[in-house]
């Protein structure tokens, strides 16, 4: 009789179990640094200093947009309109 032409393989190790899977990497998470302390308490709600305050004054005497307060040429411009021309002839 002829050998065979293949022989069998076996995928378990000489032991006869398994082997154990290498154990995965361990991963850190990094800690964000505590943040520091304010240097000052923040200031009371509505409570602007009086340079803001001489500012604002000033920017509406100029006729000038304040921070935080509605824009009047804004609110023009986008205003809807009611009737479009059309194309002059």
């Amino acid at each position: 009789m002829t050998s065979p032409r293949w022989t069998a393989v076996t995928l378990l190790p000489a032991q006869g179990r398994l082997a154990e899977p290498p154990a995965p990497p361990r991963r850190t998470v990094p800690v964000p640094a505590p943040l520091p302390a304010p240097l000052a308490p923040p200031p009371a709600a509505g409570a602007d200093g009086p340079v803001y305050a001489r500012m604002v004054a000033d920017w509406r005497a100029a006729g000038r947009t304040v921070p935080g307060e509605p824009d009047r040429e804004w609110e023009q411009l986008l205003r809807p309109r009611t009737a479009w021309r059309g194309p002059r002839r």
